[in-house]
């Protein structure tokens, strides 16, 4: 069977997810925005040139984005501090100015980058901050506090979505926060919005509140056009005896306002600050079996091997997302070897394995995965027909991630054509198969595999 690469899938998810269902306010030029730039790196998001208290003039200017943005490899418990980086960032791209004047600078590192708790880069860029400042670009205020639930609030970015690429501006208000599951990731304390028009680009715009220029959050994922629950593509709110939930086209913000405490009093990146707010790099790893990961095997019965690097003094233990409380310190097994095994659970849903070492509450290591037992419905199968000209059409099935990944099927005339004879069906090889006008009317019989491995019912469709 097929099983595309997680970058392959990654990019595909996001830029299929989010589709577009609003035309976000284009930006015309202003000063106070210029800050607000296009990155190019790993992947293209927003980020935004930001005021560091204290912060030398000669300093290299700093700009904050997502670490998924940063991040080549997608990692769900890694930490990068002063790590060199090659990318760029494009400011004043905006409907309104010539190309020949926007400004374009390189990036030197990343301060801090992580996906691990949130989604958050802090990198450095290849001009000093006076230096960008004399180019045009201001810098804007970070926020001392996050608005109320039910502000009003307004985010800028560069969706891809949309052509030509501008600056754009969306409008909602704030949402309750929650903790958060999206494949392999956890993200704690993530603000809600109902912006409907959030696209690929869009991942780091800065958010503000109350029409006020201090950026309180940054944009970090969506449900808009998710498929399936807590996958790749569809975030889901997790709660203490709560089913996690796929809430339908909302957007999660991360909490910035403690960014500036990254910086000590001169201004300048302290990770060793005692004001410092977020993870620090740990002395151990940990890292489960790809495949199992990417729900890609219902292996209920086997055993699940979490190899642990420097495991001296480590603890695990495996809940349910039902179950999972992230300040839960109690339910602990000792361990001291370099594999950490256990039964797969029986029960389909979500799980994640808790991973501590030297009873270092603060540093734990989350592992999620999916049992799936239960086939794709058959309501999901659709099929593509492209009409010829010569009255013909050239069908295929659709691929819907994560449910639809790989489908068997059998064709022929209506009349002929059994549904219910399964020894002659074929796995559809990618190739869409043509039908001639004087074939109709023709029968598809089509059934659908899920990552997992598991099959659905059958699927008829007749062209006429």
């Amino acid at each position: 069977m097929f099983k595309p690469s997680f970058l392959f899938l990654f990019i595909l998810i996001l830029f299929n997810s989010c589709k577009k269902t609003s035309v976000p306010e284009v930006v015309s030029a202003t000063n106070e925005l210029y800050a607000i730039g296009q990155f190019e790196g790993p992947m293209t998001c927003t980020a935004t040139f930001v005021e560091i208290p204290n912060s030398s003039p000669d300093a290299p200017a700093i700009v904050i984005t997502n670490g998924h943005c940063t991040n080549e490899v997608f990692q769900d418990n890694e930490i990068q501090v002063n790590k060199a980086m090659n990318a760029s960032i494009v400011f004043k791209k905006l409907n309104d100015i010539p190309e020949s004047q926007y400004v374009r600078v390189n990036t030197k590192s990343i301060l801090y980058g992580t996906m691990k708790g949130t989604d958050l880069a802090i990198v450095e860029l290849n001009i000093s901050n006076k230096d960008l400042i004399a180019k045009g670009i201001k810098p804007l205020k970070i926020a001392d506090a996050y608005p109320a639930i039910g502000a009003k609030i307004e985010a800028y970015g560069y969706p891809l979505s949309l052509t030509p690429v501008y600056l754009r501006k969306s409008e909602d208000v704030l949402g309750p926060s929650s903790n958060i599951s999206e494949f392999i990731w956890m993200w704690r304390g993530l603000f809600s919005s109902n912006f409907k028009d959030i696209y690929p680009g869009s991942s780091g715009s800065p958010v503000f509140a109350n029409g006020g220029k201090s950026i309180f959050g940054m944009i970090n994922t969506t449900t808009i056009g998710a498929t399936g629950e807590c996958e790749l593509g569809a975030p889901c709110e997790l709660g203490i005896g709560k089913t996690p939930t796929v809430k339908e086209n909302t957007t999660y913000i991360i909490d910035a306002t403690k960014i500036k405490n990254c910086f000590n009093s001169q201004g300048v990146f302290d990770i060793n600050s005692a004001s410092f707010p977020f993870e620090k790099p740990s002395n151990f790893r940990v890292n489960m079996k790809f495949f199992f990961r990417n729900f890609s095997s219902n292996s209920v019965g086997k055993d699940f091997e979490i190899e642990v690097e420097n495991p001296s003094n480590t603890a695990y233990k495996l809940e349910s997302f039902l179950q999972f409380d992230a300040n839960n310190k109690s339910g602990f097994i000792s361990n001291n070897s370099s594999i950490i095994s256990g039964k797969i659970p029986s029960t389909e849903g979500y799980y994640v394995v808790s991973v501590m070492k030297d009873n270092r509450f603060d540093q734990i290591k989350y592992l999620t995965f999916k049992v799936d037992l239960t086939g794709p419905s058959t309501s999901l199968i659709e099929i593509e027909r492209v009409k010829l000209e010569s009255g013909g059409f050239n069908v295929r099935p659709i691929f819907k991630y994560p449910e639809l990944t790989q489908f068997d099927w059998k064709y022929g005339p209506e009349n002929s054509c059994n549904c219910n004879e399964l020894s002659s069906y074929t796995s559809f090889n990618r190739i869409p198969t043509q039908v001639n006008a004087n074939e109709l009317p023709f029968k598809f019989c089509i059934i659908g595999f899920d990552l997992a491995g598991n099959k659905s019912g059958i699927k008829e469709f007749v062209l006429r």
